[in-house]
């Protein structure tokens, strides 16, 4: 079997069905952390990585393929529709292995996952995509709204902008190369894997964020500023932050705390921090940098010695990240493309964005010269909308958007300054 129909077989655990076979935890746990925990045991190869991603971000389109192909009946073994929907995404968007050679490395994958019986549908649907493929291609580039779920389209239905560039996000494959901010240079820019991983300098981190930090930097960021950043992990915006301190000459001079609600993520942000701090030239510790594992609900806050430790320090400026839908990082996140949009916008992910958003408002009141940013990595209007009216109290000091920053493929994040 080639390498290709192996890393075929081998992305298969990540896919839906797959992870329904390996239990509840692995079903509810997101795609990122999913891949998160694959990376650290060396389970996951690059080229696996982009099976996964194109096969999610394909699914729209895939799902009206397969019901023209075969209909309501019932596919045996149901977990093969995994292996269906990454060959669907392999065979419309590689051009540099030759389509009958592709329609091979499908067919093998499957007979080797699922045995040989499987091959005669294999074949059938293979060579039917084959045939239709050029056409295809030509309806997804000119119609980007396919990739996105008939829910999204209804709910954006007022917003054709942004239904036509989150369709092409989805549909563009990420350019070669990780995202990376160089702290010993203080530059952005696009590495290959292997220059990324010899330089122990460079941080991943997506252009939104960067731009993000950008615009906080020349709006905001001053010497002798205390800083508090609520919702920290895993620490890009933090580290960027810095970075950019670090070009003014401004690190001895500003304070940041870091702060995190769940122990796992918080681990992470320490981990992230420590090896920035090498090439920052600051310390984790509490003269610069400081990490701390804190519930920032108001009423938590208030509840604990410590939070009111910090309720009632002086601020210069807060940055606050919300958890959100996420509907701008469906890019890197495309396991959020097909999930309903009323399990995305629980309840309690409602109730959370309030109950920290009145903590920043209680600040707010308390420090009206205090700058407080709440950050979403959402361009679902609602959500930003929803955002926006907790802090209507307060006169906008400005507003943010990557999309509107850059028209190169990054996470869309949207901002609100008081």
């Amino acid at each position: 079997m080639s390498q290709l129909a192996k890393s075929l077989v081998s992305a298969l655990p990540f896919f839906p069905e797959h992870r329904k076979l390996r239990g509840r935890r692995a079903v509810n746990i997101s795609l990122d952390d999913l891949l998160d925990e694959a990376r650290m045991l060396a389970k996951v190869t690059d080229a696996d990585l982009d099976i996964i991603f194109m096969g999610y971000r394909y699914g729209v389109p895939f799902e009206k393929f397969w019901e023209k192909f075969f209909g309501n009946k019932k596919l045996k073994p149901p977990p093969q529709l995994d292996l269906f929907r990454a060959g669907f995404a392999l065979v419309l968007t590689r051009d540099n292995t030759p389509l009958p050679a592709l329609v091979n490395e499908c067919v093998e994958a499957h007979k080797s996952a699922f045995g040989k019986e499987v091959a005669t549908l294999a074949n059938a649907f293979y060579r039917q995509l084959a045939r239709e493929r050029d056409e295809l291609r030509q309806v997804l580039q000119k119609n980007p709204e396919q990739f996105l779920s008939t829910e999204s389209l209804n709910r954006w239905s007022k917003h054709p902008e942004l239904v036509f560039r989150s369709g092409r996000q989805i549909a563009q494959r990420p350019p070669p190369g990780i995202s990376a901010l160089d702290l010993e240079k203080g530059e952005f820019e696009k590495l290959e894997p292997s220059d990324f991983f010899k330089r122990s300098a460079a941080f991943a981190v997506d252009l939104g964020s960067w731009l993000f930090c950008q615009w906080v930097d020349e709006n905001f960021l001053k010497p002798k500023q205390k800083i508090w950043d609520m919702c920290a992990a895993p620490g890009g915006k933090t580290i960027g932050l810095l970075s950019l301190l670090k070009t003014k000459n401004h690190l001895s001079d500003n304070f940041i705390l870091a702060t995190e609600l769940k122990s796992s993520r918080l681990e992470r942000l320490e981990q992230n921090l420590k090896k920035a701090s090498a090439f920052l030239n600051t310390s984790v510790s509490r003269t610069q940098v400081d990490c701390e594992l804190l519930d920032v609900r108001l009423q938590a806050l208030k509840d604990s010695e410590i939070g009111r430790k910090y309720l009632n320090q002086k601020w210069d400026l807060i940055l606050l990240d919300l958890p959100c839908s996420g509907s701008g990082t469906w890019a890197s996140r495309p396991d959020l493309i097909s999930a309903p949009w009323a399990q995305i916008h629980s309840n309690n992910l409602v109730e959370l964005q309030k109950e920290i958003c009145a903590t920043a408002s209680h600040i707010k009141r308390l420090q009206p010269e205090c700058t407080i940013i709440i950050s979403v990595c959402s361009v679902d209007p609602i959500e930003r909308s929803r955002i926006r009216l907790y802090l209507s109290e307060f006169k906008t000091k400005g507003e943010f958007f990557s999309w509107e920053k850059s028209d190169i493929l990054c996470e869309g994040i949207t901002a609100f300054a008081v």
